[in-house]
C-alpha cells in the first residue's frame, strides 16, 4: 500500500464545484492505512455520500475528525467503501477550503505491498 496511488473524485451538485482531495496518507506497512481528505466547497454542505472503489483490495473501517466532527456530523462507513455523513441537528459545513474534511482508515492485505490501486469515489 506504500505505493498506493489514490485518485479521489467527488461528485458535487450540478451548479457547485464541491471537491475532495487526499491531503495526507499514513501507512504502517503492515496492512493498516489512513488518509485525510481535504475539501474545497463553493456552497455549504448539509450532507454527503460517496463510495471508494478499490476492487476489494482496501477495506474501509472508520471515519473521524476534521470539519465533519467540528460540524457534529454523524458519519458511517462500510467495508465496501461507502461513506455517508450528515447532521441530525441540521448543522452544515460552511463553504470554503481546508486540508482536513475527514480521516478515513482501513486495512489491506499486506501481501499486496507494492501493488498500485486506484481508488475512485463516485
Amino acid at each position: 500500500m506504500r505505493n498506493m496511488f489514490l485518485t479521489l473524485m467527488f461528485a458535487g451538485s450540478l451548479f457547485a464545484a464541491n471537491t475532495l482531495h487526499v491531503s495526507s496518507v499514513t501507512d504502517d506497512g503492515a496492512g493498516n492505512v489512513s488518509f485525510t481528505l481535504g475539501y474545497n466547497f463553493d456552497v455549504e454542505v448539509a450532507g454527503f455520500q460517496f463510495d471508494l472503489l478499490s476492487d476489494g483490495v482496501f477495506m474501509l473501517d472508520a471515519a473521524e475528525g476534521g470539519a465533519c466532527e467540528d460540524s457534529q456530523f454523524m458519519v458511517s462507513v462500510n467495508a465496501a467503501g461507502r461513506v455517508i455523513g450528515f447532521s441530525l441537528s441540521g448543522n452544515t459545513i460552511m463553504a470554503g477550503m481546508g486540508d482536513n474534511f475527514i480521516t478515513l482508515s482501513g486495512t489491506y492485505d499486506a501481501a499486496l505491498v507494492g501493488t498500485v490501486v486506484n481508488l475512485r469515489a463516485v
